[in-house]
């Protein structure tokens, strides 16, 4: 449906209409109103009735109201009627034309079936307010339940109401507004979640101040400007850091294991028993690292010892 075609055709089709009965005597029309139109004179509102008397005589060269001598009316009351009359044919005339049209489609909101002209602009209205409706549940379809709402009752309750292109630009930009606010919301999630993922990694860096601070900064920021996730951006330019610590941490735990078992006694008359050595001893250091040798070990565990 064309709103501005058929509104062109509608806007012919009174002028039309309503032409007819003014080509005819005065006294044909009452006539005819007469027999047919009873009904209509008798629902007149009087007050209307006065308005229409006041107007047609002031319309008159001479101010005053010609008697007719068939009824009793002026020749003003009579032309009232018989405009009246003629306006409601031609509206009657142009509701059958949509009906006879359009009367297969019905308002998309209320189910009606389109009758009249009033109808079928209303069933446009409201097709043009499901479309907007639409477009933001669309545009709200990826936020939150609680901004998708607000945004349906701020374009609800919007009194401007302007035109088409007008709300759209509204609603972009209201969207972008919310999107980039949601968005905002989330990066802040998101960058909490992964320092504590690279919390866990390397507990001095509690904050991106603490990574910035490194002297591997810059190829964490080459890499994250690239496109790298956090994290993964920070085990490549960090790696000789986070390798030199699980080295670290995989000697200090097999100090503090190798430590636990040095109540036990030294496996005695073997050669190195005077290093304090037991087999438990090597065994928990060859758990972190099996190809030590036994050598290797005594020097790592004297060295390491001389903390106590």
């Amino acid at each position: 449906m064309e709103l501005e075609h058929n509104g062109g055709a509608m806007g012919q089709q009174p002028g039309q209409e309503g032409a007819a009965p003014a080509a005819r005597t005065l006294e044909e029309v009452f006539s005819e109103s007469e027999t047919s139109g009873a009904a209509t004179r008798t629902e007149n509102d009087p007050e209307q009735e006065q308005e229409d008397r006041s107007e047609e005589t002031d319309s008159r060269p001479d101010g005053q109201s010609s008697q007719s001598s068939q009824s009793g009316l002026t020749q003003d009351q009579i032309w009232a009627i018989s405009r009246r009359k003629a306006e409601a044919q031609a509206r009657e005339r142009t509701d059958r034309m949509f009906a006879q049209r359009f009367g297969h489609l019905t308002n998309p909101v209320t189910g009606k079936p389109i009758q009249t002209a009033e109808d079928y602009f209303a069933a446009l209205d409201a097709q043009e307010q499901l479309r907007r409706e639409q477009a933001v549940r669309q545009a709200a379809s990826g936020m939150e339940p609680e901004q998708a709402r607000q945004l349906m009752d701020a374009l609800q309750n919007d009194p401007a109401r302007r035109r088409l292109e007008e709300e759209n630009q509204q609603l972009q930009t209201r969207v972008h507004q919310m999107q980039r606010q949601q968005d905002l919301v989330r990066g802040e999630q998101l960058l909490a979640e992964r320092m504590a993922q690279i919390s866990r990694l390397d507990p001095e860096m509690k904050s991106l101040e603490d990574i910035r601070r490194q002297p591997e900064f810059a190829e964490f920021d080459r890499l994250v400007r690239g496109g790298y996730d956090l994290v993964d951006a920070y085990k490549l330019a960090f790696f000789q850091r986070l390798q030199d610590r699980q080295a670290s941490g995989a000697k200090q735990a097999a100090i503090n294991a190798a430590r636990g078992k040095q109540h036990l006694a030294p496996v005695g008359g073997k050669a190195g028993a005077e290093d304090g050595l037991t087999e438990e001893i090597i065994a928990e250091y060859r758990r972190f690292n099996p190809k030590w040798t036994r050598e290797d070990i005594s020097r790592f565990h004297k060295n390491y010892s001389k903390g106590e």
